[in-house]
């Protein structure tokens, strides 16, 4: 590793190439970008005033080698490749970075230790998207396109200034997916499709607004001893949203860590954003979350096709629920998305709010689905034929939930607790969870603004619901309370 990148590092040649070309003007002077006898470069008119050399690195002896108009031998070719598999990483480039004038990049002749590395197959290796002319450019277009040459064989960096490093441009054409090896905790797909019983898990907080993790491990081990099988970590009930993503994939990360073994980790890593969605899933993955939990693109909506593209782009990074819920996206994910995405191994299923029917319409196509709302689980479980349910009351009840979803059908338990569910959703979710939580003592009445707790009836309304079904059924120790709003902590800065 330290030989292949310690050359890709290495020096920029001090001749530049050829003339004629598009002019830019590049770190002070003026260079052009040009063709000379089948070669592509910057050529400079003329260099930056009153400014000395650029002092360059000296390379290992045996990473000295480069060229500039030769073409790429076959040695070099395959050190590349090899390259391009071990280290998997992505550089943005671009044609406007800016290279010192009087330099020019140089493409690396030899990759020492590991020039003798035998290239994986083309198919493994990214696409790249080249720079076209009716003149052969530096690397022969045919050569290059055969042999699948990983992007970063074609520059190096070079000095641009007191602390700056600039990059010479040809760019990744698609997005590399993670391996295997890469992934900490590697679940398949059938070990998400087996659970049952998934908490949509609160995030408590202290008075700063920092994450109250003391508060956040007594209730994940609430669940596991409840009969929960996962947990999702930052999705709309755990304010995610609310969340930087440092914050959010620490969260998971220490999820994995403290309970990983015991417990399903499934990180909401979906975005609006594909590119955000496929960079917070991979980070996801590789903190070791055991599956990621992925909404269609919300507020700038999208067409069906970008829906199914949007989705492709994360699906092969390991097991993926899908999550539709219209009421907050404003756009249904119909049928036709979820059938065009189903072939795909790490496709675990789908978290459907949209109804019975829905439901139903999936499961006999033997596709996986979640509830997800608490109030249909029984029915979508024991007479659509849903496999579970992803659940918010079950933060509060975990064993009655579990009960609902393992013990057959059984109408009087769900009767007993649809007050209670009703209750959590009078007000947009979280906010009943939050207030009810901080009633029984869990999680400190700390709310992240916009969320704000019940009003006072609301609250007293929780104390009957939880005499009703029976304190001991509800997680913590304390008795329940009516919350004051002198207690209540509301936190804009976080």
């Amino acid at each position: 590793m330290e030989s292949i990148w310690g050359a890709l590092m290495g020096e920029y040649m001090s001749k530049l190439i050829g003339a004629g070309g598009t002019t830019q003007n590049f770190g002070g002077g003026t260079s052009r970008l040009g063709w000379r006898d089948g070669n592509f470069g910057l050529v400079a008119a003329r260099g930056p005033k009153k400014k000395s050399p650029t002092r360059l690195s000296k390379p290992k002896a045996q990473q000295q080698r480069y060229l500039a108009s030769e073409k790429l031998d076959e040695r070099t070719l395959a050190a590349a490749a090899h390259a391009s598999t071990t280290h998997r990483r992505e550089l943005n480039t671009s044609l406007t970075s800016q290279p010192p004038v009087h330099q020019a990049p140089a493409i690396l002749h030899d990759f020492a230790a590991d020039a003798n590395a035998s290239p994986p197959d083309a198919d493994d290796l990214p696409s790249l998207k080249w720079l076209r002319s009716d003149s052969e450019p530096l690397f022969s277009l045919d050569r290059c396109m055969a042999e699948a040459i990983p992007f970063w064989a074609s520059f190096c960096f070079c000095r641009a200034g007191r602390g700056k490093f600039s990059l010479a441009a040809i760019t990744l054409d698609d997005y590399l997916p993670m391996r295997s090896t890469e992934v900490k905790n590697r679940t398949s797909t059938g070990d998400i499709t087996s659970l049952r019983l998934i908490t949509a898990v609160k995030t408590p907080y202290l008075p700063d607004g920092r994450f109250d993790l003391e508060a956040y491990d007594s209730l994940i081990n609430m669940q596991i001893e409840g009969g929960a099988e996962g947990v999702i970590v930052g999705g709309t009930t755990g304010e995610g949203h609310l969340m930087s993503w440092d914050e959010h994939i620490m969260l998971i990360g220490h999820t994995v860590n403290c309970f990983g073994t015991r417990i399903k980790v499934i990180g909401n890593t979906g975005s609006n954003s594909t590119r955000e969605a496929v960079h917070a899933t991979e980070q996801g993955f590789a903190v070791g979350m055991h599956a990621a939990l992925h909404i269609n693109p919300y507020y700038g909506k999208t067409s069906i096709d970008g829906m199914i593209s949007h989705f492709e782009a994360v699906l092969p990074m390991g097991p993926t629920i899908i999550y539709n819920v219209p009421s907050r996206t404003a756009q249904d994910i119909p049928p036709e998305v979820i059938m065009a995405i189903s072939g795909y191994p790490n496709m675990a299923g789908v978290k459907e709010c949209v109804g019975h029917e829905r439901v139903k319409h999936y499961t006999d196509k033997g596709i996986a689905i979640w509830s997800g709302n608490d109030d249909e689980c029984h029915d979508s479980r024991w007479q659509y034929g849903a496999t579970g349910v992803i659940s918010v009351a079950s933060n509060l009840v975990p064993g009655l939930m579990h009960s609902l979803m393992y013990e057959g059908e059984n109408a009087t338990l769900n009767e007993k607790l649809l007050p209670l569910m009703k209750w959590l959703f009078c007000q947009p979710n979280p906010i009943a969870l939050n207030t009810a939580l901080a009633q029984l003592g869990v999680a400190r009445p700390v709310f992240r603004l916009p969320y704000v707790p019940l009003p006072l009836e609301k609250r007293i309304e929780f104390v009957r619901i939880v005499e009703a079904i029976g304190r001991e059924n509800f997680v913590g120790q304390k008795e329940v309370r009516i919350l004051d709003d002198d207690d209540i902590v509301l936190i804009s800065r976080y």
